[in-house]
């Protein structure tokens, strides 16, 4: 069953986790069995499918995170910190940046990582203190997509590199966009987000899918390449990429639902600012034969699992404790 409109019309919040802070960034496992909050002064690792906390580690202040099974990567300063989690000591402390790191983005097939701040893009290869690739921008953001190659936005500008040899961009192309504030990719798209205006480009550059709102938002895609979500207020907005149609607006309660990440490979989804919410698909209706729906008990949850294979992303069904 493919993640459609009707799963994502499903979507409700099943968890809520109240912080006594802010949290300032959350981020998926590429296997999406874990998800990593980062607070004012710790990191909490939790099992994104039951929500159970695994690990809490005191660091200085960290505001972005990357997260596996067995190591965190993170920044607090011009720094950026591989933490084990195995036994929450530092493993690589790599320095290069003259001014507080921004971003991070990590590669979801290699052991490269880009980093940025204010004055530059890096990107470093996990194994080695010093940064492979250095790219004197300023304010520029960068992300991984398809085929070993990396994306800066910088000013109104998407410099593409190849990973292989990153002497400098083998494509340029202006954007509609100057002020960045985030970006991510899909297998097939990249999202550049500023404050109220996102917008999603193909790898070519060019301009599929808008995204504005009248307040604050902030902007995930679902990990099948085909819908955005939109956090604004207390919104999600749901939307076909191709077709620019709304296939759902959830508002689940007053305030500020903040930022919006997806899970890579379940059908989850969480939103976080004072407050950490998980999203699911839940049923409403007896299954169909040949169709599963999420089934959710007091006991058990039913999980759509994006599958890895080649062709365009598939949910399979698979049953965990909560």
């Amino acid at each position: 069953m493919e993640l459609c409109g009707d799963a994502l019309r499903r979507f409700r919040r099943i968890k809520q986790f109240n912080e006594d802070e802010r949290i300032r960034c959350a981020r998926y496992s590429p296997s999406g069995g874990l998800l990593c909050v980062a607070l004012g002064r710790r990191l909490k690792v939790c099992n994104a499918l039951s929500g159970t906390v695994k690990n809490i580690v005191s660091v200085e202040a960290p505001v972005l995170a990357h997260v596996t099974e067995s190591s965190v990567l993170y920044a607090s300063d011009q720094n950026i910190r591989l933490l084990s989690l195995h036994d929450n000591k530092h493993v690589h402390v790599f320095k290069s940046h003259t001014g507080n790191v921004q971003s991070i983005s990590a590669s979801p097939v290699s052991d490269f990582f880009l980093s940025s701040c204010r004055g530059g893009v890096r990107l470093w290869s996990i194994g080695y203190r010093n940064p492979v690739y250095k790219a004197d921008l300023r304010d520029g953001i960068a992300a991984f997509v398809a085929n070993d190659n990396f994306v800066i936005a910088t000013d109104a500008l998407l410099q593409f590199y190849d990973i292989r040899s990153p002497v400098g961009p083998f494509k340029v192309t202006a954007i509609p966009c100057r002020r960045h504030r985030e970006m991510s990719a899909t297998s097939r798209y990249l999202c550049v987000s500023g404050e109220r205006s996102h917008h999603v480009f193909d790898f070519e550059g060019r301009l599929v899918h808008t995204v504005e709102t009248a307040r604050a938002s902030h902007v995930a895609l679902t990990p099948d390449s085909q819908y955005s979500v939109c956090s604004s207020g207390a919104y999600l907005i749901f939307t076909e990429i191709a077709s620019e149609r709304r296939v759902h607006t959830a508002k689940e309660r007053e305030g500020n639902l903040g930022a919006v990440v997806f899970n890579p490979q379940y059908a989850q989804l969480a939103t976080f600012s004072r407050e950490l919410n998980l999203w699911m698909p839940v049923a409403t209706t007896p299954a169909a034969p040949g169709i599963y729906l999420c089934i959710f008990t007091n006991i058990f949850s039913a999980l759509f699992v994006i599958s890895s294979s080649p062709s365009p992303p598939r949910i399979r069904v698979g049953v965990l404790a909560l």
